[in-house]
Parts: C-alpha cells; sequence; structure tokens
C-alpha cells in the first residue's frame, strides 16, 4: 500500500462557493421549506443538518468553542446566516495550519461511526467537505423533487 503525504489542495475557496451555493438553493423554496416524500428530509431539515454537522465537528471533535445550532423551526434567512455562520467558523479551522496538522480523538460520548479511532484536522476537512456536497446534491434533487426549476443565475457545476 502506498502512503501518501498530505497534498496542498486550496479547495477552500471553493468550498466558500458552495456555502453560497447552499444558502441560495434554501431560497429557492422559501414557502415549502419542509416539503419531502415520505421519509425523507425538506430543504429546512437538510440545511439544518449541514449547520449540524459542521459545528457537531468543530465543538466536540476539534475544541473549537460551543456549537451554535439553529432553531429547527428556522425561517430562510436564518438558516442562510447559520450556513455563513458555521462555514466562517469552519474556514477559520481550514486556515489554521496546526490545527489541520494536529491529532484528534473523538470524544467518549460521541456516537459509534466509522470514524478512526484518531484523525488529523485534514481528516475533518475531508469529511466535512463530502457531507457539504452530498447534501447539496440532495438538496438539488429535493428542489426537483418540488418540481421547482434551479434558476440560471444559481445554477453551479456539481462538484
Amino acid at each position: 500500500m502506498t502512503h501518501l503525504e498530505p497534498l496542498p489542495v486550496a479547495v477552500a475557496p471553493y468550498w466558500a462557493d458552495l456555502n453560497e451555493h447552499l444558502c441560495e438553493l434554501a431560497l429557492v423554496s422559501p414557502d415549502r421549506l419542509d416539503e419531502a416524500p415520505e421519509g425523507e428530509w425538506g430543504v429546512r431539515e437538510v440545511a439544518h443538518h449541514i449547520v449540524g454537522g459542521r459545528e457537531h465537528w468543530l465543538a466536540n471533535s476539534l475544541g473549537r468553542g460551543p456549537a451554535s445550532f439553529p432553531p429547527r423551526d428556522s425561517n430562510v434567512t436564518a438558516l442562510q446566516s447559520a450556513l455563513r455562520s458555521s462555514w466562517s467558523r469552519l474556514a477559520d479551522f481550514l486556515a489554521d495550519g496546526d490545527a489541520l496538522e494536529a491529532t484528534y480523538e473523538p470524544p467518549a460520548n460521541d456516537p459509534q461511526y466509522l470514524d478512526p479511532d484518531e484523525f488529523t484536522g485534514h481528516y475533518v476537512a475531508f469529511h466535512g467537505l463530502a457531507h457539504d456536497v452530498h447534501h447539496r446534491a440532495q438538496l438539488l434533487d429535493r428542489i426537483r423533487d418540488l418540481g421547482i426549476d434551479v434558476p440560471a443565475a444559481i445554477q453551479r457545476r456539481p462538484l
């Protein structure tokens, strides 16, 4: 097996654009935030989950201050604010080279996911980017499920 050293990849500007796209997508269906097929999440729940995932990693696994979650009944403006705020906290982490190189352990009270017993900040960054990309695709599918066309002005090339 080949061991790869971390590559200096400047992904933050693209991730920042992805975050703005998430904010724009939340605005596409402001009066239909909770509509979804049975057993699926609506736009509000997906946006809340994205923020929750970021805040969980930052606060619980990385020790970067208390988590901040938007209320479950947040309107579009509050969801956009929460997405931008959590992105700002995440961007600060991504800009901290020492934090990216550091080794972390999951908190003892964390659910037992498939994360390794210890990991670097690079692992957290990769996990977070994959999470955001996945849920952006989920938002696009949800919006299309509702029969809403994504305006050309906010369409992006998928990652």
